[in-house]
């Protein structure tokens, strides 16, 4: 712990009731009112948490410790917040009150031992909020206006209170906009409180979304982070939707078998699946399964035309969950796969139907795709290194609209999720599109809504607007 932050526990025994604790640390250091202010916060987080189904004890904990850094005087909050290492922008320099938030959230971690990074961050917004807030910094910068710890009745209560029986963000905006509006009387406008009014600017104005009966989501780049891995968040506010009667569709490039082993087992028991970029579908508990390959002779005439052009291209072939290669080829780093492409020769593959050619680096793009115009479906992706060639009649909008049409649901119902090529067509298709904030231009572009990216949790973001 920073020396300047063991000087204001001397004399003060932390008992472990972090309620208790807070109040003694705050009236032991001369900041009675903002003990009291403080347990109000609580209280009227815990009570905004549990309308809006966010958690209760997370939200109070972090109203309790919103404004622990009261015990520095104004004057005193820059150089304190230099002495720990906090990064002071120029607009706290020019008005020190406004850094309490981050001295907050550091001390909530060094004097209280707060490991959750969802109560710190919380804590270390709750003044000014930012873009690409959580729910949880929502809640308690929404519960700290309410909570006023001035005398009178804040001028803009009716507007917030008006805001919450639409959302979180209806609330928080209607502050924003209340502080927006007096911008030129403000000393400073804080870059996050800007970048905060921003974003909700721009996603309460967006048309109405229509009724969500179906969410369509792409594995990589989208639900899976770039470690491959869905996150809790992004898990939790699947299964959130899924328990609201939302049916969840996971379309992937992806064959089966990965698909099994990089989803966890929660998520594999609820989805539908759409593998293959469409070339095949299944959907848990109905029995509904779809299959679209190449033709055996095209196929061959496919790879008589790579091997032709280039004799040493990286060229596979998925055949119903199989994965097969004319010759050894290691995928691990390439294609982060744990086991590569079972080798065949090139007469045994040119004998079947391929459920996807698979061409890594491949140079001749332009001239396959000419080649092979109406006769297969073909998609460059991950950065321009892997061509995807399947059947026409296989694509993600395909087997979205073919299942959703066995599902009757209708495709203005459905919110899709996507960050690459292959996502266009469903785009297109689907009544609410979505774009990571690591997408491709071209899907930023036709998508009603973008959200922030793979690594950001963009996914639960949207999602969890949907449970409010």
């Amino acid at each position: 712990m920073h020396p300047i932050l063991q000087k204001l526990l001397q004399g003060i025994h932390l008992s472990g009731d972090l309620k208790s604790d807070v109040c003694t640390f705050l009236t032991t250091n001369g900041c009675p009112h903002t003990a009291a202010h403080s347990i109000e916060v609580g209280e009227e987080a815990r009570t905004t948490a549990v309308r809006f189904g966010g958690d209760p004890q997370a939200a109070e904990k972090a109203g309790w410790l919103h404004d622990i850094s009261a015990v520095f005087p104004a004057d005193t909050r820059v150089e304190a917040a230099r002495l720990m290492h906090v990064q002071v922008l120029p607009e706290e320099e020019q008005f020190p009150m406004i850094i309490h938030q981050k001295l907050s959230r550091v001390m909530a971690e060094d004097i209280f031992g707060i490991r959750d990074p969802a109560i710190l961050d919380a804590v270390g917004c709750h003044t000014t909020l930012r873009a690409g807030s959580s729910q949880l910094d929502r809640i308690l910068f929404v519960a700290d206006k309410i909570a006023w710890d001035q005398p009178g009745i804040p001028p803009y209560l009716t507007e917030l209170q008006a805001g919450l029986e639409h959302s979180l963000d209806h609330a928080a905006f209607a502050y924003l906009s209340y502080l927006w509006e007096r911008r030129d009387t403000l000393r400073v406008i804080h870059p996050w409180l800007r970048d905060a009014y921003a974003e909700l600017e721009q996603i309460l104005r967006r048309p109405t979304r229509p009724v969500c009966s179906a969410i369509v989501l792409d594995l990589d780049g989208t639900l899976l982070n770039s470690r491959k891995e869905v996150s809790l968040r992004n898990a939790k506010a699947v299964l959130d939707c899924h328990r609201q009667g939302i049916h969840i569709i996971f379309a992937t490039a992806r064959p089966p078998r990965t698909v099994n082993k990089i989803l966890p087992e929660e998520l594999l028991s609820i989805g539908s699946f759409i593998y293959y970029n469409g070339a095949q579908y299944a959907c848990t508990g109905t029995g509904l399964e779809w299959h679209e390959s190449i033709d055996a002779a095209l196929t061959a005439q496919v790879l008589d035309f790579c091997i032709a052009r280039d004799p040493q291209i990286e060229i596979s072939m998925e055949v119903r969950d199989e994965w097969f290669s004319a010759r050894p080829l290691d995928y691990s780093e390439g294609l982060r796969t744990d086991h590569n492409p079972v080798v065949k020769t090139l007469e045994q593959l040119r004998e079947l139907s391929a459920t996807k050619v698979l061409l890594t680096r491949c140079g001749f793009f332009e001239e396959l795709r000419t080649a092979f115009a109406g006769s297969v479906n073909l998609l460059l992706t991950d950065n321009g290194q892997l061509v995807q060639i399947s059947s026409p009649q296989a694509s993600k909008e395909a087997g979205v609209s073919r299942l959703c049409g066995s599902l009757g649901i209708p495709l203005d119902e459905v919110m899709a999720f996507g960050d690459d090529y292959n996502d266009l067509g469903l785009f297109r298709i689907c009544g609410w599109p979505v774009a990571m904030g690591n997408a491709i231009p071209e899907l930023k572009e036709i998508a009603a809504e973008i959200t922030c990216t793979h690594d950001e949790d963009g996914v639960a973001l949207v999602l969890e607007t949907l449970l409010q």
